[in-house]
């Protein structure tokens, strides 16, 4: 085990930081890792991401496919994409992967040789 989620937060970036734009938390700031959630190109790598560490077992999520604007709270602010377009991009791009305590070094790797190898083959 990584004894903490910090642990696992930090082997993931380590091991993705040259290959995919992985989460920042600020000098002075602390993450509960809920999740982990890493920004690809565009919705279609995304997209096609997902789809293969699927088929190596490797669970992913899109927690967040709209962004705050676009939520059925807000639909009577008319509030258009226009005017969010970090937000909307975020939505179509990001992908969280496997966060909880019991991640294992060999989870990670697992995960991180996968992605690698994908982003390798869409170059």
């Amino acid at each position: 085990e990584l004894k903490n989620l910090n642990n696992a937060a930090n082997a993931y970036t380590a091991a993705l930081h040259e290959t995919v734009k992985t989460p920042v938390v600020p000098e002075g700031y602390y993450s509960s890792w809920a999740q982990y959630t890493i920004m690809l190109s565009d919705r279609a790598v995304r997209d096609r991401l997902q789809r293969h560490l699927k088929t190596r077992d490797i669970p992913t999520m899109i927690y967040y496919p709209r962004g705050l604007h676009q939520q059925t709270a807000y639909q009577s602010m008319n509030l258009r994409d226009e005017d969010y377009p970090n937000a909307v991009r975020a939505a179509q791009c990001v992908l969280s992967l496997p966060m909880h305590p019991y991640l294992k070094e060999d989870d990670i790797d697992q995960v991180t040789e996968a992605i690698k190898e994908f982003i390798q083959t869409e170059q």
